[in-house]
């Protein structure tokens, strides 16, 4: 299992981006992921 040390020294800067559209399902995933995620002193303001 990883660690969070690890994991940081592991995390890149993505920089350039494909140039093609992102796939519905892919970005449904990503935002119900964030919508699950902590908030600034739990202010959900969604």
């Amino acid at each position: 299992m990883s660690t969070t040390y690890d994991s940081i020294l592991r995390l890149r800067a993505i920089r350039n981006y494909a140039d093609r559209p992102v796939e519905p399902e892919d970005l449904r995933r990503v935002l119900e992921a964030a919508r699950w995620t902590g908030s600034a002193k739990n202010r959900q303001n969604w």
